[in-house]
């Protein structure tokens, strides 16, 4: 059976980014053509089996599973997408929204809805590291500890996270690693090591400014640890788009990495996070997943 692109599966996150979302329905009455169909699931509970629970809400004919949430959520969904017939649309609703920055979506919830009837599809790359799937970036060090960290304590939002960062700083210490890039080895002491498929973590927060999701390649960034000075130029560098040319990073571009640390930890992937063994293993997966953008997207 044929897909049909005015068929919607909305799949939403509702504790996402602790933002409300009981206006959903009302704004997308009222922005959606009456020819459009579509239904409304909501998913907040990740013990359920994900692929279970969407082949169990979708129709054969459905054209769009739209991603209501953050990163997270997105990343649920468009794992369960790749290399299919059906075409994924996010509608951002969580704390940072770093693949829906990198696509140029609308925060806007009316705006990013629009995109469904006058947006185009594009296909994207998407990642694999071991057994998992992302999007947007994946790594270990201390941003896979902190997001651990944050998903265990149970809170929500930018002031949220900031807040943990800042307490887990000091204390945090660098990591030695072993990494194999397209096959050529190297050793680092690292703070953080990011394999970025997008641009950024989220929140326009770019910690690979010059990621692209159409060149199979992804941006390898490894970064010392700042003192804090050093810190207050690099937050302004994340922002800006000059996180490259910090002296506390190195950039590699590589479409297969190893990585390998002394003992299992911590990784971090499109906002979830994992306890994953020494060795991790992470490649480009090209033209992977079809995704909705604004016509006048440069991607």
């Amino acid at each position: 059976m044929d897909r049909n692109p005015k068929k919607i599966l909305f799949i939403v996150n509702p504790i996402a980014g602790g933002k409300d979302k009981c206006n959903f329905k009302d704004i997308l009455k009222s922005t959606l053509p009456a020819d459009f169909e579509y239904k409304i699931v909501d998913w907040n509970d990740p013990s359920i089996d994900f692929s279970t629970f969407l082949y169990e809400n979708t129709d054969p004919d459905t054209g769009i599973i739209a991603a209501v949430g953050g990163d997270g959520t997105v990343n649920r969904i468009a794992t369960q997408l790749l290399y299919s017939d059906m075409i994924l649309a996010i509608i951002p609703f969580g704390s940072g929204n770093g693949i829906a920055n990198h696509l140029s979506i609308p925060l806007n919830t009316k705006k990013a809805l629009q995109l469904l009837q006058i947006g185009k599809v594009i296909t994207i790359d998407a990642c694999e590291i071991n057994d998992k799937h992302f999007v947007a970036s994946a790594g270990v060090g201390f941003d896979a500890y902190i997001i651990q960290l944050f998903s265990e304590s149970g809170k929500r939002g930018f002031i949220s996270y900031f807040r943990l960062v800042l307490n887990t700083y000091l204390h945090y210490q660098s990591r030695k690693y072993s990494l194999w890039l397209d096959g050529v080895k190297i050793k680092e002491k690292a703070f953080l090591i990011t394999t970025a498929n997008a641009n950024q973590y989220g929140g326009n927060v770019k910690i690979a400014p010059e990621a692209n999701l159409h060149d199979g390649l992804m941006d390898i960034v490894i970064m010392r640890k700042p003192n804090f000075f050093q810190s207050l130029i690099l937050a302004i560098r994340l922002f800006n788009g000059s996180i490259n040319r910090s002296s506390l990073i190195k950039s590699y571009r590589a479409s297969e990495v190893s990585i390998k640390r002394k003992k299992k930890g911590a990784v971090q992937y499109d906002g979830e996070h994992d306890i994953m063994k020494k060795k991790i293993d992470i490649k480009v997966l090209p033209d992977a997943l079809k995704v909705i953008v604004a016509t006048k997207s440069r991607l």
